[in-house]
């Protein structure tokens, strides 16, 4: 189930997981913990998010091509980003 933040809090514990939207785009999941600790729950979904972020760069990476650079290009690489880090 999708909704908009306004009305997620009247729909009530049945609706889990509750999908929040504005404008048509996802802001946030709504799930009930139950017995679980907040805190394992925090650290699982920083996590995810790493997680998330990792593949989202290697597609990234796949997409322009770097996936197919040679060791040597890829230490020259790091070489000129690091003197630019310099400056």
């Amino acid at each position: 189930m999708s909704t908009g933040p306004s009305r997620a809090c009247h729909l009530g514990r049945r609706n889990f997981p509750l999908i929040v939207t504005i404008d048509n785009k996802l802001f946030a999941v709504i799930i009930n913990l139950g017995d679980e600790d907040v805190q394992d729950v925090l650290v699982m979904l920083s996590s995810l998010r790493a997680q998330m972020a990792a593949r989202s760069i290697r597609g990234q990476a796949r997409q322009d091509g770097l996936n197919n650079m040679s060791m040597k290009e890829i230490k020259a690489l790091i070489k000129k980003t690091r003197a630019k880090r310099k400056r």
